[in-house]
């Protein structure tokens, strides 16, 4: 005990006077541990009563001994605590996973981080951040060991607890004592002050070289304190969340990590299941793949299950099954390993304004949803909507691939079906829903008028309260949102459609036909009217139901179904004239003259076409009107009635620019220029194509461009003077409508096509 006693006097002294004799330390690695508390009671004392504190560097003529900061002393770089404990090297790191994705890219990205460090502050990496069971730790881990022989002082490893099924998050003054506990040798306590610990802690890591791994962070406010005051250092942190706190203070770099591509999928499940299993059941696994979108705790999942079950393709069945999905993804006796249990830590996170969102998300059938569908489900103002949204970004529960546009993936959507399923009311869904489907609605229907505003308008007064019709300036802007939300429109019929909610399918797919019938998509045009058509036949308004079927019948004329054009068109006149509705029985007579023109019955053509106009001017449709009088004009034109087709067209001209309608003009300037081309009339006939066909391209009807284009050709070869300059001017227009008529997949292409090769054979025989 004497040498206990004369061990803490010699601290004291000597720690009030900043001398440490060597002779004492043998004595003092002895004594330390007994003293405990004492001896720290009494350099504190020593230090307040004016005792040699230099924050840094040696004592005067003695450089091995040097005071870190309070209670805490260098003794030849070994770090001395007051309470006897020494500083340890740790190696925390947990064992690196069995089975990693192929992440080249992202090591790539850690290791030059790691080179571009040196500059005196710690290199924190803070996204190493993504979604829920996409690699964050895995990733962390596999590269920490593979650099851990470049941080020779030590690595340390906390989990944080940021999203845990069982535990609340761990603040920094609870996570400072582990990381303590973790830097000293076993003995007596710590400093009871946070802020005293908190200096201990940065004091140890001071000047060393340590990797710290802080892992599942919340908040910036976790991590902050935990960072070294300088040094060499690195630290890695993994989040759900983004931590921008940590970028905009801290200079934290971030790395997100991404769901892996289809070949890094398939790579992890050869890890796992071997490379002649995969290969074997190629067609399977192509369907897990797609299923489990890259997300590699999914992939695991199902490995583990088929190893276990033996059966990949009785997984990949019941994954297939959307509404049970996440039931084949759960391990049940780890909920680390539970994708169900793993995404409902990051909900139980969320504010009560994203919660809400993210449920009523589950709701929208995918696979993007724009910002006015999302404040259109959530029945929101746009700035709530846009707040929440982000919200659900920051936590990586929803991804934002472009501008305003939100993407769930396929397993969280599925998660976030369920918690609606649960939390919300079957009438808060139902509204939801139908929130939802008013918004493609609303915004559909104005689309389509303003790309053919000939068309007649199926939907009156305002929006429901808290739908959100997305504005559109123009013919531009409604041929680019229809060219974004294709896939989703698509969808949402089919949705809508098993929803029951008949009207909104067939005003949906109503909105929908002029940009699919411009684009060429013809099939999908036919796919989605038959819906339209069974929607409207469980309503007992039968004007719908002939809207349905004459609409229906454009379409297999598209696609050269005759024979079932004609059936529908005659679904649709009977319809009509049960219900008396004159407007649908002009639209039936304009369309049979169209068929008859087609099938060569010039005069008949004519005939609908003027019994069509009559029951437009009757009613008093300008619009109308002004098609059919382009039809009559078409008609006298094959008839040998030039002038008098012109007179019509000009007619017909005269009222579309009163009515504003360019589809109008441009089927009439492509009358015109047939009409100056039988006259011989070449350059009256070049120049009224032109027109017709500039127009078709402003508005993006493709197939009557290649069609105008065509008949170009046609004036160019009959006015060429030689069959050489016929084949260098025709053939290029020709060419131009072959490139057209092939990306829409039409058979006159392959018409085309043989006038080409004649045309350029002849020039070839032609001295």
């Amino acid at each position: 005990m004497e040498i206990v006693v004369a061990t803490a006097v010699a601290v004291v002294s000597n720690t009030a006077s900043g001398v440490f004799p060597g002779a004492w330390r043998p004595y003092l690695w002895v004594s330390w541990p007994l003293l405990g508390g004492l001896t720290l009671i009494l350099i504190v004392t020593a230090a307040r009563t004016g005792g040699n504190r230099e924050p840094s560097g040696g004592h005067a003529g003695r450089p091995d001994l040097v005071s870190t900061g309070r209670d805490v002393y260098l003794v030849d770089q070994t770090v001395v605590l007051a309470s006897g404990r020494r500083s340890i090297r740790p190696r925390q790191l947990p064992s690196a996973p069995a089975h990693f994705a192929a992440r080249t890219a992202e090591l790539a990205a850690l290791d030059a981080l790691l080179e571009r460090g040196g500059d005196g502050r710690p290199v924190v990496i803070s996204a190493i951040d993504g979604a829920a069971g996409v690699g964050k730790t895995a990733l962390a881990v596999r590269w920490s060991h593979g650099v851990a022989a470049r941080f020779p002082d030590g690595q340390l490893y906390i989990d944080l607890r940021g999203f845990d099924p069982d535990y609340p998050p761990m603040d920094a003054d609870q996570a400072i004592p582990v990381l303590l506990d973790a830097l000293t040798e076993p003995g007596t306590g710590l400093p009871e002050d946070p802020h005293a610990r908190a200096g201990l802690y940065r004091s140890l890591v001071a000047e060393r070289r340590m990797l710290i791994l802080l892992d599942n962070a919340s908040h910036p406010s976790q991590v902050r304190p935990l960072l070294p005051g300088g040094g060499r250092s690195l630290v890695l942190v993994t989040s759900r969340n983004q931590m921008g706190g940590l970028v905009v203070r801290d200079g934290a770099h971030r790395l997100t990590v991404p769901l892996l591509g289809p070949d890094e999928a398939r790579h992890l499940l050869v890890a796992r299941l071997g490379t002649e299993r995969v290969a074997a059941q190629s067609a399977t696994v192509d369907r897990i793949v797609t299923i489990c979108g890259g997300l590699p705790l999914a992939l695991a999942i199902v490995a583990a299950r088929t190893e276990m079950e033996g059966s990949l393709e009785r997984v990949a069945d019941e994954l297939s099954d959307q509404r049970n999905r996440l039931d084949g993804l759960a391990t049940h006796d780890d909920p680390h390993s539970d994708l169900r249990a793993v995404l409902s830590w990051s909900y139980r996170c969320l504010s009560q304004p994203a919660a809400h969102m993210f449920r009523l998300l589950g709701t929208h059938p995918g696979p993007e949803v724009s910002m006015f569908a999302a404040a259109s489900i959530a029945g929101l103002p746009l700035d709530q909507t846009i707040a929440a949204l982000t919200e659900l970004i920051h936590t990586h529960l929803l991804s934002e691939p472009a501008g305003r546009r939100y993407v769930l993936h396929d397993v969280v959507r599925a998660f976030a079906a369920e918690q609606v399923r649960g939390e919300c009311s079957d009438s808060e869904q139902s509204a939801a829903t139908a929130r939802m489907i008013d918004h493609y609605v609303w915004t559909a229907h104005a689309g389509a008028r303003l790309l053919d505003p000939s068309r007649d308008p199926v939907l009156t007064g305002p929006p429901t309260v808290g739908v959100h019709p997305q504005p559109l300036a123009g013919p531009q802007q409604a041929t680019q949102w229809f060219t974004i939300e294709h896939q989703v429109l698509t969808r949402v019929v089919d949705y809508a459609y098993q929803a029951t909610l008949d009207n909104r399918t067939w005003q949906l797919v109503w909105g929908m036909l002029t940009f699919l019938d411009r684009r060429g998509y013809w099939d999908e045009f036919v796919a989605v009217q038959q819906i339209a058509v069974r929607a409207t036949q469980r309503l007992d308004d039968v004007v719908p139901q002939a809207r349905a079927h004459r609409l229906l019948s454009i379409g297999y004329e598209r696609l050269g179904q005759l024979e079932q054009e004609r059936a529908h068109l005659r679904i649709a006149d009977d319809l009509y004239r049960q219900a008396d509705d004159r407007t649908g029985q002009a639209h039936v007579q304009q369309q049979l003259s169209v068929i008859a023109d087609r099938d060569g019955h010039h005069a008949d053509s004519v005939a609908y076409a003027r019994h069509a106009l009559e029951l437009y001017e009757a009613i008093g449709d300008q619009r109308g009107k002004a098609l059919v009088l382009n039809l009559i004009g078409w008609g006298l034109s094959h008839l040998g009635e030039h002038q008098q087709a012109i007179d019509h067209c000009r007619q017909a001209l005269d009222l579309h620019r009163a009515v504003d309608n360019p589809d109008g003009m441009a089927e009439t300037w492509d009358t015109l220029g047939f009409a100056y081309h039988r006259l011989g009339h070449h350059t009256a006939a070049t120049q009224a194509y032109g027109h017709a066909q500039h127009l078709f391209h402003d508005i993006g009807d493709r197939y009557l461009e290649a069609t105008t284009l065509t008949r170009i050709g046609d004036v160019q070869q009959d006015a060429a003077p030689t069959a050489q300059a016929a084949a260098q001017i025709a053939g290029a227009t020709w060419r131009h409508a072959l490139e057209i008529l092939t990306d829409l997949r039409h058979p006159e292409a392959d018409q085309l096509q043989t006038k080409i090769t004649a045309l350029e054979a002849a020039a070839d025989k032609t001295p």
